[in-house]
């Protein structure tokens, strides 16, 4: 009974970890808490690890395995189709940053 209990309280504590009483998602962080470069900063690089993690991560196993021509094809259509719209809202994150300090 005790473990019953226990897993519904770890249930819901990870709801409340990822959704917040505004609306917001990712560890409870609201949509208007942070300031819009930030979130431009955090959408940026949320889509760059996201986005090339996977290219580099087969990369990185093919090399381990001493593969000389890797051909990791869904990867790099992923890494190739997030990489400028995460570096574009990287780089207007960061110039909004700058210009409101």
């Amino acid at each position: 009974m005790g473990s019953v209990v226990g897993a519904r309280y770890d249930m819901v504590w990870l709801a409340q970890l990822s959704f917040c009483e505004k609306g917001g998602f990712l560890f409870g962080v609201g949509r208007s808490e942070l300031p819009r470069g930030l979130r431009l900063i955090r959408y940026g690089m949320i889509g760059l690890v996201c986005g090339t993690g996977p290219l580099l991560i087969a990369i990185a196993v093919a090399h381990m395995h001493g593969d000389q021509n890797p051909n990791p094809i869904g990867p790099g259509m992923l890494a190739g189709l997030t990489f400028p719209p995460s570096l574009f809202c990287l780089l207007a994150g960061l110039i909004r940053f700058w210009r409101n300090q």
